[in-house]
């Protein structure tokens, strides 16, 4: 079959993520096709799930094991292509219509095993349908695809306005209008793209299908707002109400915030473990 030919060099990609499993003193990985910012389009040097196992579709899980067949969940646009990408001698294919990772894991597995996840890619709202059950989830600050692929290129970041003629209202007007939604907290955190570059009337002029910011934001109740982007190459917007960041400083700027409104939806658990231990 053409799905069981050449997959060698992808084999030991594999042996070689379990191998550092070890480490972190885990029992299970859980993999998830995204970026740090849940991108609807995921750069090149993001997609991660594709140097790992060949898949180049948008929609993958992928729980991984010492000594099991690794588990590989898509949903049905993406079944047949997995069957032709992927190495059937590794990955076993499931339909979530059929079954859904968080359900596979707790028919599955047994009581007490250790599911390590990488706490930047994956939300809050996603490992709350983990929780709950007989398994043990540990989070772990590393990405750990990034200590075996080495690349030397990365996504850069060219942000310019989007003209009022376009947006239809000012980004200080929008921000005006969204404190009302902090319901008594000292700020909002913002960490989905999509609000950040529509509420700031901002684009990335290089990411064709969907120009979105890659970046977090602090809303505060003035109306000002900090951005924290990172791999920039130009910035050619500027605005009183809007201070830039590295991405880098988000941590230490929330360090003297005292009450935060987040979107369970699109906060990273790393993000929303900092949060959790002030």
């Amino acid at each position: 079959m053409l799905a069981n030919r050449g997959f060698g060099f992808m084999e030991n990609r594999l042996s070689s993520l379990i191998s550092i499993m070890t480490e972190y003193e885990i029992d299970v990985l859980l993999l998830y096709n995204t970026d740090e910012y849940q991108s609807e389009y995921i750069h090149e040097s993001k997609q991660r799930l594709r140097w790992l196992c060949g898949f180049s579709g948008s929609n993958a899980t992928l729980i991984i094991s010492k000594q099991e067949k690794q588990h590989f969940f898509t949903d049905g646009r993406y079944t047949l292509q997995a069957q032709q990408e992927l190495d059937l001698n590794c990955y076993q294919i499931h339909n979530v219509a059929d079954i859904t990772p968080w359900q596979w894991c707790i028919r599955n597995l047994p009581a007490g095993v250790i599911v390590g996840y990488e706490a930047q890619l994956f939300t809050l709202n996603h490992i709350k349908k983990y929780t709950n059950h007989h398994i043990i989830l540990k989070p772990i600050d590393d990405i750990l695809i990034d200590r075996l692929w080495v690349r030397d290129f990365n996504v850069l970041q060219n942000i310019v306005n989007h003209d009022l003629k376009y947006s239809g209202i000012a980004g200080y007007e929008r921000a005006g209008e969204a404190i009302k939604y902090l319901h008594g907290k000292d700020v909002a955190l913002i960490t989905d793209t999509d609000v950040i570059s529509w509420l700031l009337n901002i684009r990335n002029k290089d990411f064709v299908f969907n120009p979105s910011v890659l970046s977090r934001a602090i809303l505060y109740k003035d109306g000002t707002i900090d951005l924290f982007i990172e791999n920039v190459e130009s910035v050619n917007f500027e605005y009183e109400y809007i201070r830039i960041y590295h991405i880098d400083e988000l941590f230490s700027v929330l360090e003297s915030i005292q009450s935060i409104v987040i979107d369970a939806s699109t906060v990273p658990m790393n993000i929303f473990k900092h949060l959790s231990q002030k």
